[in-house]
């Protein structure tokens, strides 16, 4: 038996986590770049900017997200940052 194909609105949670992950780190580098600095060491965001950024999200979906799917966007958000930061630090 094949798994169930993610829903559309998983499907879009998930390609804009990815999308605000990246624009995050694009961000950040545009900054520490302007400030003269390089991206070294961890990702210097947090938890609560990724929150901020779940939130931007959930603007421009037909519902407002869930509880759930706010902390797990959340989560999604900051994961995929580092994931980037380490890739290119």
């Amino acid at each position: 038996m094949e798994p169930e194909a993610p829903s559309p609105r998983r499907t879009a949670l998930e390609k804009g986590a990815r999308d605000l992950g990246n624009v995050w780190v694009s961000r950040t580098h545009a900054q520490l770049t302007q400030d003269g600095r390089m991206m070294r060491g961890g990702f210097p965001g947090t938890i609560r900017e990724a929150r901020g950024l779940a939130s931007d999200l959930s603007t421009t979906l037909a519902s407002a997200l869930t509880m759930d799917e706010s902390e797990w966007v959340t989560k999604a958000i900051y994961a995929e940052a580092k994931r980037i930061w380490r890739t290119h630090s």
